[in-house]
Parts: structure tokens; C-alpha cells; sequence
């Protein structure tokens, strides 16, 4: 009767800590229609939170502004907050992955711009970019095909275990 107490509480303990593992959520780098020129994408985007990349450094970008006869770029930058640096290191473990229990989910709310590096850039600074010197720009987005498969085989796996562990626990009982 130990024994089988025994698997019971470790079976349980088991799941509790392999349900949030098993289950992760990722995001994806949303891919722009061809036609789509920096402006664009940033004018249509600009309720999401900014962030310029620039050679190692990276910074919030807040009141932007785009001078379209000027083809410039003019924003406030900020120190970059510790939650805004999940896609610094591309999401947990390198592989685009967040945790939404751990409030990680806020990087879908992201655009990163990139730049060459400018000794101009500095927290507390207006800024100002050419657009013709916009490198990149990543919209980041949730990538629900992965999130949805990484959670089915969560389950599939937690299925499995509580089924071994339930076989186990019968034929302890019966044996006894």
C-alpha cells in the first residue's frame, strides 16, 4: 500500500511539472508583402512597441515620426526594459519560444528595426534615421501552427504517462 501511495504522489507531482514544459507557445518573424516599404510598415503598425537594434545596442524607440519628403525617421529613444529583451536572445532557449504564465507574451506586441551601428543613438536622445538606412524590420508575431503542435503533443505525452502510471498503479494492486 507505501508503494502504491507512493507512485500515486509521484505520478501527480510528475505532471504538475512536465504540463508547462510540454506545452510551449513560440512567435515567428511575420514576413512583409514585397511591395511594402519601411514606411509602410511602420505607419501601419504604430500602436506596437518599437525597437531599434543597432549593431549590438538596442533601444525603445517611442513618438515616432516619419518625414516622408525628408525619407526620415525621428523618434525619442529609451532605455530598453528587461521585459522587451526575450527576442534580443531570438525567445527562450534561442528557438523563438515565450511563456505566456511568465508574461513573456508581450514580445507579439514587438517590431524590431535595424540599423548599422550610429554613434547618434543614446537613451534619452531624439533620433533621427534615414529610412534608406533601415537594414531590416521584424514584425514579430505568434507562430500558432508550432504553439498548437507543441501543445497537442503536450497532451498526447501527458495522456501516455498518466495511462503507464494508472497501468502501474493497477498492477501494483493486484499483485499485492
Amino acid at each position: 500500500m507505501k508503494a502504491y501511495r507512493l507512485l500515486q504522489v509521484s505520478t501527480y507531482v510528475l505532471i504538475i511539472t512536465l504540463l508547462p514544459s510540454c506545452m510551449n507557445n513560440y512567435y515567428k518573424i511575420s514576413k512583409a508583402p514585397t511591395a511594402s516599404t519601411p514606411e509602410a510598415i511602420i505607419q501601419s503598425n504604430l500602436n506596437r512597441y518599437f525597437i531599434l537594434r543597432e549593431g549590438d545596442s538596442a533601444y525603445h524607440m517611442s513618438n515616432i515620426i516619419i518625414n516622408n519628403d525628408k525619407q526620415l525617421l525621428t523618434c525619442k529613444l529609451s532605455t530598453l526594459p528587461n521585459e522587451h529583451k526575450l527576442h534580443l536572445k531570438l525567445g527562450r532557449g534561442g528557438d523563438m519560444r515565450y511563456r505566456e504564465a511568465k508574461s513573456e507574451g508581450i514580445v507579439l506586441n514587438e517590431i524590431h528595426i535595424y540599423t548599422l551601428q550610429d554613434s547618434a543613438a543614446a537613451p534619452g536622445n531624439s533620433f533621427s534615421l534615414p529610412i534608406d538606412k533601415i537594414m531590416n524590420i521584424e514584425v514579430l508575431v505568434k507562430d500558432k501552427d508550432r504553439s498548437t503542435m507543441s501543445h497537442v503533443f503536450g497532451y498526447i505525452g501527458i495522456a501516455i504517462l498518466v495511462f503507464l502510471a494508472f497501468g502501474t498503479i493497477v498492477a501494483i494492486a493486484y499483485s499485492s
